[in-house]
């Protein structure tokens, strides 16, 4: 990359900026000058493309590379700390369940029952974690649901003026394309 170019393209950038800021369109001859000044910002814009491209590029290849390395390296830690953590916690939930069994038959016995001894390793903990699991989706609330905008936008560019979905305003606003 050539630190000039990028130097030389940091100005035009600028400038274009300040172009664009102070222009105003109040007759034709302005509209059409307007329009070609937006040509001559999407060449800058693929001057830019083509000037940091190549390095974007190959700096792109070397982060999914190293990022490729990084996940074969995790794979087995991770897989192993999943393993570990499943073992600990059925050890704990089996000790925690002849706990509740201890603490009951001294209960009958009208006998308070010691404190549970805590057998937990610096930096290990338990919590719990809230889950659900969908049993009946026709009795969700409404609150609880969401649209999906994804296929709704796709039906509104594919069906345009003739979408109709209740409770949906399908509309278009016109945008300014320009190709350089």
């Amino acid at each position: 990359m050539n630190e000039i170019t990028i130097a030389e393209i940091r100005g035009e950038a600028g400038g274009v900026f300040r172009d664009a800021t102070d222009l105003v369109i109040a007759s034709q001859d302005d509209f059409e000058l307007a329009q070609h000044f937006l040509l001559g910002v999407k060449a800058l814009v693929n001057k830019i493309n083509d000037t940091l491209g190549p390095d974007i590029l190959k700096a792109h290849e070397l982060h999914k590379s190293m990022l490729a390395t990084k996940a074969g390296l995790l794979e087995p830690v991770v897989k192993a700390e999943f393993i570990v953590k499943g073992k600990v916690g059925q050890y704990q939930k089996m000790l925690e369940d002849k706990r509740q069994k201890e603490v009951a038959k001294l209960v009958k016995k009208n006998i308070i029952p010691p404190p549970m001894e805590n057998l937990q390793v610096k930096g290990v903990s338990f919590v719990d974690v809230w889950k659900y699991e969908i049993t009946n989706e026709a009795l969700i609330p409404r609150e609880y649901l969401m649209p999906d905008e994804s296929k709704i936008g796709r039906v509104a560019r594919a069906m345009k003026d003739k979408t109709v979905i209740p409770g949906v305003k399908v509309f278009s606003t016109k945008c300014v394309k320009a190709s350089a």
